[in-house]
């Protein structure tokens, strides 16, 4: 798909160059978002509060590894979705 110079002027499949400016920006957003996740300090910070003597109650516990849980799932989804992101990149290059 061409993307020709020139702001409003399409390409073969009628995506203007705006768009993929704007689908550019977001990618890069997003990618400066997931990096920003990776805080490595609050995760030591937080390994090292539960090793504390009486750091938490069982209920809390439960509140605690239940959040973990569920933050491991949607790191997996997100995993599964970068991967399909980039295979259907690589497959549309490949098909120019």
């Amino acid at each position: 798909m061409a993307i020709e110079s020139g702001t409003g002027t399409k390409g073969a499949a009628g995506i203007q160059k705006h768009d993929v400016e704007r689908l550019t920006v977001q990618a890069q957003e997003l990618s400066k978002s997931l990096s920003s996740l990776t805080a490595e300090k609050e995760f030591k910070e937080f390994i090292l509060s539960i090793h504390r003597d009486g750091y938490t109650r069982p209920a809390e516990w439960t509140f605690l590894t239940g959040i973990i849980g569920a933050m491991q799932a949607q790191v997996q989804v997100l995993g599964d979705l970068k991967q399909t992101l980039f295979e259907g990149d690589r497959q549309v290059t490949i098909e120019r």
